[in-house]
């Protein structure tokens, strides 16, 4: 929220006592509020420098991680992986261009290059517990010469799935997760917070172990 003074303004039946006026966007609307001159406004940081090359950017972190092994450690001999990416959630305008794009094509490039075929890749759209997301959010996340030779396979969460997989028989309330969360050998995903690596690596793949999908495959027309 940012928060601004109007010191031209007065209140009512008070002489040069200025009012604190906050600009909030609400909805495709912006709104003045006049709040208490004792409130504490707080304002969001200052938008960090642009990274000029996306794909450039997310091929270093892969291969040089701040912390933990690099990708091509972890993948080894792996024969499958899962790419877990978040769709744009927020009901305001974001950034005029999102690079999730480029991300995610430098990730199924950085694992072709490894040795994983886009074939045995998986695209998981982590969707929470908002709404599923649309066919045309899911052509949006990867550029159209992606969707053209991706070969994988492309499975959006449902917290309703029975067929998600429960992790600890004891827990309570029972922690479950996607199958393709299970059924893969490697897992990348963006962290939010420091970690001790930006992957996830799951125990040793099952032999022989079914793997069902519940989502087309990315096509011209990502259907």
């Amino acid at each position: 929220m940012v928060g601004t003074r109007d010191h031209n303004h007065t209140a009512p039946g008070c002489l040069n006592q200025p009012v604190p006026r906050v600009p909030l966007l609400s909805g495709t609307r912006l709104l003045i509020a006049t709040v208490p001159d004792d409130a504490l406004v707080l304002r969001p940081q200052r938008p960090g420098q642009a990274v000029a090359d996306v794909g450039a950017a997310v091929r270093d972190a892969l291969r040089f991680p701040l912390e933990g092994e690099p990708l091509s450690v972890l993948a080894g001999r792996r024969a499958r992986a899962t790419i877990v990416v978040e769709p744009p959630a927020l009901p305001i305008p974001g950034s005029p261009f999102d690079p999730r794009q480029l991300a995610v094509g430098a990730v199924v490039d950085e694992l072709e290059r490894l040795g994983i075929p886009s074939g045995y890749q998986t695209i998981l759209v982590g969707c929470g517990l908002t709404r599923r997301t649309s066919q045309r959010e899911l052509e949006a996340l990867v550029t159209p010469e992606l969707a053209r030779r991706f070969h994988g396979h492309v499975v959006v969460h449902d917290v309703e799935d029975p067929e998600l997989v429960r992790l600890d028989e004891t827990s309570r309330p029972p922690l479950r997760v996607n199958r393709t969360l299970v059924e893969t050998d490697l897992v990348v995903t963006r962290s939010a917070r420091p970690a001790p690596s930006p992957f996830w690596r799951p125990g040793p793949p099952r032999v022989g172990s079914s793997r069902s999908r519940s989502s087309g495959r990315w096509s011209s027309a990502c259907s």
